[in-house]
């Protein structure tokens, strides 16, 4: 027989997963957008040897009227501020391939990397046509398979810009007057 281990992931949805989640007594509205009460969730999922956290994100409006809406947090934002508190939890968080530019995510990621010491997640999604009229950018309806095809190369691009700068980039040289060594940090458009 072969030890096997269950990684475990924290879901994060304030006030629940539930519908109904919020009418439960020990809820309260000032827990939905407080930062403490989330550093402290974070804290304890830590600490119970969670091996992530995990937030889900959604680039449409929620539906006031759903009987679960509730206001949220965006992933970024709210990862670092976890980083912040914890020290081996992994930091997940939802990003779309359709409606954000692909660069910012790529940097978004890599500084959420950096602040947490090499915790950071993403959870690639596709968006829908519904998304869409958040954004100034008109949405084509686009298949699934083209959806992930976009997708697929979105994330290979992004982990070229992840990679494109070496570590000995930073040349800070003041003998020389040189902060970067630029041979060895530039993706610019050959990235794709």
């Amino acid at each position: 027989m072969t030890n096997r281990q269950m990684s475990l992931g924290a879901f994060f949805m304030f006030p629940g997963h539930h519908v109904a989640a919020w009418r439960d007594p020990s809820t309260t509205k000032e827990q939905l957008l407080n930062i403490e009460f989330i550093k402290e969730q974070a804290k304890k999922a830590e600490a119970a040897k969670f091996d992530a956290i995990f937030l889900a994100d959604g680039v449409t409006s929620p539906d006031p009227h759903h009987a679960s809406f509730a206001p949220f947090l965006e992933p970024f934002t709210l990862l670092s501020a976890l980083a912040s508190v914890t020290e081996k939890i992994g930091l997940v968080g939802t990003v779309s391939t359709i409606f954000t530019e692909l660069f910012n995510v790529a940097r978004q990621f890599a500084s959420l990397d950096i602040i947490s010491n090499g915790r950071a997640g993403w959870n690639v999604v596709t968006s829908n046509e519904a998304a869409g009229q958040n954004f100034d950018v008109p949405y084509e309806q686009l298949t699934p398979e083209a959806r992930y095809a976009r997708a697929e190369e979105y994330v290979d691009v992004t982990k070229k810009l992840w990679t494109s700068i070496e570590e000995d980039a930073i040349a800070y040289n003041r003998e020389t007057n040189q902060l970067v060594n630029e041979k060895k940090g530039t993706c610019r458009r050959s990235c794709r």
